[in-house]
């Protein structure tokens, strides 16, 4: 699945594919790309799979140590189970690509929300609307500093509104660094 450079290219990706886990899943579309690798929605295929969506992470092998050290902090900020903040679920070494699983957050980005709200004939937003965001933001953004990490990409377009339950989510790791106290 990679291009003559290594790279991971979507075009070639097998519909189903087995990682270093040895588990099996299904790739459905490509929701991502960034800096560090591309992010696919995918099916776990085992009888014992509630048939859940989930986010394939497939880092670029070059953000190998970036990866890995987004996969620790993913870890350890999934004991929290904190509503507002992404859950890892799993990583897995795929040759030299890092391979991160985690939940599907489906939904409109803060940015693009707000992109929508200033939009021609649109009103913009309201405390009243913005007091929620808020307050959810923080309330993830305290968890997250509680364990002296720092996620050091924190803007708009990496806070994402789930569609389902309609929570702020704090997603993208990716620059996270833990900080040494």
């Amino acid at each position: 699945f990679l291009n003559k450079q290594g790279h991971v290219d979507p075009d070639r990706l097998p519909r189903e594919v087995v990682f270093g886990n040895q588990k099996r899943y299904r790739l459905l579309r490509q929701v991502g790309k960034g800096g560090m690798g591309t992010v696919f929605e995918a099916k776990l295929i085992a009888a014992d799979s509630d048939g859940s969506k989930l986010a394939l992470k497939i880092c670029e092998s070059d953000a190998s140590g970036r990866a890995e050290r987004e996969a620790e902090i993913l870890k350890r900020l999934s004991e929290l189970n904190h509503e507002n903040i992404v859950k890892f679920y799993d990583s897995t070494l795929d040759g030299s690509h890092l391979v991160i699983i985690m939940e599907l957050i489906m939904g409109q980005s803060l940015d693009d929300w707000l992109e929508h709200r200033y939009s021609d004939g649109n009103p913009g937003v309201t405390f009243a609307e913005t007091q929620p965001i808020v307050k959810q933001l923080v309330h993830g953004m305290s968890a997250i500093h509680a364990l002296d990490i720092a996620h050091r990409d924190l803007k708009p377009g990496n806070l994402v509104f789930d569609e389902v339950t309609g929570k702020l989510v704090i997603v993208d790791f990716g620059l996270s660094k833990q900080h040494n106290t």
